[in-house]
Formats: structure tokens, C-alpha cells, sequence
């Protein structure tokens, strides 16, 4: 009999832990209400995230311009090869134009050198003539007693003195009728 109490008992603690089984069945229920309460607003947000995407998808149906025929097609294709070949033109123009701008540039800054170094031959050039010339000027003044009448830029004009004497002659030569050859001989025949 004691093995048969002890059967029992045994039986006992293993059937007669109702409320190990009831609180198990009770969380498996709670977990089922809950996973059911999350599927569903799963299943909302699932809808709403479909109507928002299909929204989307019709407003960008609206969006695409409608389809054109082959031939439409085939007209605009050939219209945009146009310009596309007008717009070619153009730009290989302009590169012609741009190339030939640049040479004449390259021309333009060549002469600028060039009368840049003539600018400074010339100054060098008087810096060393206008000395001399002034030296002859002075020398022929003190030789020749000339004295000239610049009033009228059109006739070689003035009076002629000699030294030691008080003879003056005046001139005046037209140099568009006389050569300076005869107005220079002509001086100086007046001079002797």
C-alpha cells in the first residue's frame, strides 16, 4: 500500500497541478489576443501603405506624357536630328570663327611688338639725331643770317642780311612752283 500511496501521490502532483496548466493556457491565450491585436494593426498599416503607394502610382501616371504614335515618333526623332545637326553647324562656326579670331589676335599682339621696338628705335633715334640736327641749325644760323618769317606755312619766307654790312634782302619763294633745289641754290646766291 505504500507504493500504491506513493503512485498516487506522484499521480497526484502531476495531475493535480491544475493551476501550472491554467496559468500556461491563459498565457497562451493572452499571447494569442496580442499577436491577433499586432497582426491586425499590422494589417492597417499594410493598408493604408498600399492606398498611399497607389495614390502615388496614379499621380504619376497623370505625370508621363502620353504615348505618341511611331510616326509621331519617327517626326519628332527626325525634327531633333534638325536642329541637332543646325545646332552642330553653329558650334563648328563658331570654333572657325574663334580660330581665326585667335590668329588675328596673335597677328595684332606680333605688331604691337613690332611697333613697340620701332617706338623704341625711333626714341633712340632721337635721342641721337635731334642733338646733332640742332648743332647744324646753330651752326647755319651763325653762317647764314637768315631771319625766317613763319607767318604763312605756304611760301618760303624772311630776309637776308650780310655780316659787316647793312644790306637786307627779302625773300619769299613759292615752294609748289620751285623746286627746293632752286629755293636752296637761290639762298645761297643771295648769301655771296
Amino acid at each position: 500500500m505504500s507504493e500504491i500511496r506513493e503512485v498516487l501521490r506522484e499521480a497526484a502532483d502531476v495531475f493535480g497541478n491544475d493551476n501550472n496548466d491554467v496559468l500556461a493556457v491563459r498565457a497562451v491565450v493572452k499571447a494569442k489576443h496580442e499577436t491577433k491585436k499586432v497582426w491586425e494593426q499590422e494589417e492597417v498599416s499594410v493598408k493604408n501603405l498600399i492606398r498611399e503607394i497607389t495614390k502615388r502610382v496614379e499621380v504619376a501616371r497623370e505625370a508621363i506624357p502620353r504615348t505618341e504614335s511611331e510616326e509621331e515618333h519617327l517626326r519628332r526623332v527626325e525634327q531633333l536630328e534638325s536642329e541637332k545637326f543646325v545646332v552642330a553647324k553653329a558650334c563648328n562656326s563658331q570654333e572657325e570663327e574663334s580660330r581665326q579670331l585667335e590668329a588675328s589676335m596673335k597677328k595684332l599682339q606680333q605688331a604691337i611688338r613690332d611697333l613697340e621696338f620701332q617706338k623704341e628705335n625711333a626714341h633712340v633715334a632721337v635721342q641721337t639725331t635731334v642733338p646733332k640736327q640742332r648743332h647744324e641749325i646753330s651752326l647755319y644760323a651763325h653762317i647764314v643770317p637768315i631771319k625766317w618769317d613763319y607767318e604763312n606755312d605756304a611760301t618760303v619766307k624772311g630776309l637776308l642780311s650780310r655780316k659787316g654790312s647793312s644790306d637786307v634782302r627779302p625773300f619769299d619763294l613759292n615752294p609748289k612752283s620751285s623746286s627746293p633745289f632752286f629755293i636752296t641754290n637761290y639762298l645761297w646766291s643771295l648769301c655771296e
